[in-house]
């Protein structure tokens, strides 16, 4: 049957299909924008740690707003099948563009993977590591803008969502440390990440077999061809650049992925124009380039101490002898004028936030959330925008839990009163099945077992003295005694079967 809806969301197209499960092309009605459905596949009754996964998926990627990572905007389940909405993007993933070789030139590639960069390490930074970084995790929109998509096995926090000994991801794009099993961090990610660009500059992954086995013991044990017996116009800076992310010993890697940006900013800065990959590369070089960034961890470090007009007065001068030439430069100095901007206007900001945190406390989510990201535009690299998003959060899914348990217990009251126990029950169940936290739901499990089980007392209490009685009116007193009896030896402690079984035997030795 063709599934025309989920939630609030209206079907339109089926984007992919896989073994986890299948991606749609859907519309907001309420917000009128289209979104792109992720559900997934399998019995969840009986593979619980599928489900786990899932909603790991959402919480992870739901809690990270980067211009380079995939937005989540929704998580829901109906008739079991649970879902995500999130930002619904037009292009191609990087995948299908090595494959039909539209990558083209080096400027492109390296712009690619800067963009990875940035948004893997921000999501490092509030950590979380995707661990399945490849191309098909890559989607490049019409502005060639990268977005990193599916962190369906991130790890959050020390959370480990695969089981022991259990490795996911795609063989050819993981790290020595992941093949091994081993703890993992961002630097994993880092890996996975050059394998991407030494597959964009050649066409080939640097560690390829014939089986799983053969590309294992690669990854592992064997250095990769140099990145010139691939592509030999690759810039000596390059060509250090993926020596560094691909070293076997994570300890010889980039600390973070904001370091390898820095250097993929400094070689594009370098490039004096667009070079095709079948093309030497003239790289360009400036001595001066070097003075400027020490002038601007100088000044980093007076915003840090909160001489901030200073600093602002040092940018300023930095901009008019520079005059826009190097865009390393550039995106330093803009960086460091918005942290000198949301320290001038921290007050401000906090007054907005109590204002967010007031319309929460008032249950006004959407409002505070439509504040909140007006905010966020303004001062995207606000650590206590980011906090108080990820308790909006919280505080969101604890309200709708509390809302959505109020109803079912009311449900349950009602089914109760109606002396419906058995629906009443399975409403409870499945609330407690859903929110097992909840312990202070089993009191009013018990509760209607006791009023079911005294309420199946009394029905077979009725039953008994009818029949009994329609067989003492026939003269079958032996018949009569015998009901009796099978209904004390189910409650031998009842008072009235037992006054009843006297009777009874009193009758039969002819003593009334």
């Amino acid at each position: 049957m063709t599934l025309r809806s989920l939630g609030k969301y209206q079907i339109e197209a089926i984007l992919g299909q896989g073994a986890m499960g299948v991606v749609y092309r859907a519309y907001d009605p309420v917000i009128k924008r289209r979104v792109a459905l992720k559900t997934i596949s399998g019995d969840f009754k009986q593979d619980p740690e599928l489900l786990r996964r899932f909603y790991l998926e959402a919480q992870a990627a739901g809690s990270l707003r980067h211009n380079n990572i995939v937005t989540i905007y929704d998580l829901g389940e109906e008739h079991h099948q649970p879902y995500i909405a999130m930002e619904y993007l037009e292009g191609e993933n990087l995948q299908t563009l090595i494959k039909t070789d539209r990558v083209v030139t080096l400027n492109r590639a390296l712009h690619f993977i800067h963009q990875c960069c940035k948004g893997l390490h921000y999501a490092h930074g509030h950590n979380i590591v995707h661990r399945d970084i490849k191309p098909a995790n890559v989607f490049v929109l019409d502005d060639d803008t990268a977005k990193i998509v599916d962190f369906g096995i991130a790890m959050v926090g020390s959370s480990t969502i695969t089981k022991t000994g259990m490795i996911l991801g795609t063989v050819s794009y993981m790290s020595p440390e992941q093949v091994s099993g081993e703890e993992l961090d961002g630097r994993s990610d880092q890996f996975s990440l050059g394998i991407i660009l030494y597959e964009l500059l050649s066409g080939t992954k640097p560690f390829e077999g014939g089986t799983i086995v053969e590309i294992f013991n690669k990854i592992i044990n064997h250095d990769y061809p140099p990145i010139r017996s691939v592509y030999p116009s690759c810039p000596e800076s390059l060509e250090l650049i993926l020596d560094r992310c691909l070293a076997r010993d994570r300890n010889q890697r980039y600390d973070n992925l904001e370091e390898m940006a820095r250097d993929l900013e400094r070689l594009l800065s370098k490039l004096p124009r667009e070079y095709s990959l079948s093309e030497d590369v003239v790289v360009e070089t400036n001595e001066h380039l070097s003075v400027w960034l020490n002038e601007l961890d100088d000044i980093a470090q007076k915003v840090d101490s909160g001489i901030l007009d200073d600093a602002a007065w040092r940018l300023g001068r930095i901009q008019e002898r520079w005059q826009g030439k190097d865009p390393l430069l550039d995106a330093r100095v803009a960086s460091l004028q918005a942290r000198i901007r949301f320290m001038h206007d921290r007050e401000k900001i906090h007054r907005r936030l109590d204002n967010i945190r007031t319309l929460a406390r008032d249950g006004l989510f959407d409002q505070a959330e439509h504040l909140l990201d007006k905010l966020e535009e303004e001062y995207p690299e606000s650590e206590e925008i980011f906090d108080l998003r990820k308790s909006l959060l919280e505080e969101k899914q604890a309200s709708e839990k509390f809302q959505h348990i109020q109803a079912q217990v009311s449900r349950a009251t009602f089914l109760l009163a109606e002396k419906e126990y058995n629906q009443a029950l399975q409403t409870v169940e499945s609330v407690l099945n859903q929110y097992p936290e909840e312990k202070g739901l089993l009191g009013f499990y018990r509760r209607i077992l006791d009023e079911r089980s005294e309420y199946e007392k009394q029905v077979f209490r009725q039953n008994t003295f009818r029949d009994a009685q329609n067989l003492l009116q026939r003269g079958e007193i032996g018949p009569a005694i015998a009901k009796v009896e099978e209904a004390l030896s189910r409650y031998p402690e009842d008072e009235s079967f037992q006054r009843f079984y006297r009777t009874l035997m009193s009758l039969r030795r002819g003593d009334r």
